[in-house]
């Protein structure tokens, strides 16, 4: 049997503030924060918008990423396959990509040990992904 696919590009790293400002925050998708110090970049966070992805950074910027000292990278994250999501689409693959690579991100806390999904996709990352592996399938994580 195939596996079901999510197919999610990844725009080049971009400023916070620039990121905000790219006509693709203003769609629902998910987006990758990382953290620029000198030349080395960290994983800091995954996250999902269901509105728009612009609301999303706003609301990280009052509320933590000024914190941080550096310069803060966004890569906005857009399902370019299946061509048509939902909201229930959109938190599987969060899910799935903060389970997956819980050990290099810094600031998400949950769905780090366990998330609970309905059905199993192979994730697949294209574009500038960063820290982010290629390909991984769901079914390789622990069923919770």
């Amino acid at each position: 049997m195939r596996d079901k696919i999510i197919r999610i590009l990844w725009s080049e790293p971009a400023p916070l503030d620039l990121a905000m400002s790219m006509i693709g925050s203003q769609q629902p998708g998910l987006y990758y924060i990382t953290r620029l110090w000198g030349s080395h970049e960290t994983s800091l966070y995954i996250g999902k918008a269901s509105r728009t992805i612009r609301e999303r950074l706003e609301d990280h910027k009052k509320h933590w990423l000024h914190l941080y000292r550096g310069q803060i990278l966004v890569r906005l994250g857009h399902i370019v396959y299946p061509t048509v999501f939902d909201a229930e689409l959109l938190d599987h693959a969060e899910s799935a990509l903060i389970f997956e690579h819980g050990d290099i991100l810094t600031d998400n806390t949950s769905k780090r040990n366990s998330y609970s999904y309905s059905e199993l996709y192979r994730i697949e990352n294209t574009g500038n992904i960063g820290e982010l592996k290629r390909s991984f399938r769901m079914q390789n994580h622990p069923d919770y």
